[in-house]
C-alpha cells in the first residue's frame, strides 16, 4: 500500500477509531486487488478467444521457444504460433485406419469386460460408431484452404 493519504481519507480516519480504519482499508485493497485480478482474468480470456485460429501479428520467433534441437520448417513454425488447440483436419481419411483403431479398441475392452455376455453388443457398438465416423466426416471449406495453403 502506498502512504500517500487521499483527501477522503483524513475525513473517513478523524471518523472512524484506528482499528476500524484498519479493517476498512483492508477490505477495500482486497476488493480492488480482486477486481483487478477478475478484470485481467477476463480480458485475457476475450483476447485469447479473438486470437484464436486468426493471423497473428507477430512472427513465430516471437512466440515459440524451442527445447529440442529438431529444426522445424517455417511452415511448422506458423503454424506453431496459432497455439495448442488449432488443428487442420485432413482432407480425407483412411477408412481401414479409423476401422483398424476401433477394432483394437474393441480387443482392449473386450478382455477387460466383467460380463462375456456383453462383447457382441460392445462390437455391435463401435462398429456402428466407426461407420458413423467415416460418414460423416466432412472437412470444412476452411480446412481444405488451409491444407493447399501450406
Amino acid at each position: 500500500m502506498t502512504t500517500e493519504k487521499w483527501p477522503v481519507q483524513n475525513t473517513v480516519q478523524s471518523i472512524l477509531n484506528s482499528v476500524d480504519f484498519y479493517i476498512l482499508n483492508r477490505a477495500l485493497h482486497h476488493n480492488v486487488t480482486k477486481a483487478t485480478a477478475q478484470f485481467v482474468k477476463t480480458h485475457h480470456k476475450k483476447l485469447k478467444n479473438l486470437t484464436r485460429n486468426k493471423s497473428i501479428p507477430f512472427t513465430s520467433n516471437e512466440t515459440i521457444t524451442k527445447l529440442s534441437s529438431h529444426s522445424l520448417t517455417t511452415e511448422q513454425l506458423n503454424i506453431l504460433k496459432f497455439g495448442l488447440t488449432h488443428s487442420i483436419r485432413p482432407p480425407q481419411i483412411n477408412e481401414s485406419d479409423v476401422f483398424t483403431c476401433f477394432e483394437l479398441i474393441n480387443h482392449t475392452m473386450a478382455k477387460k469386460l466383467k460380463d462375456t455376455k456383453q462383447a457382441g453388443k460392445l462390437v455391435a457398438d463401435l462398429s456402428h460408431l466407426a461407420h458413423t465416423y467415416v460418414s460423416s466426416y466432412r472437412p470444412t471449406p476452411a480446412d481444405l484452404k488451409k491444407t493447399q495453403g501450406s
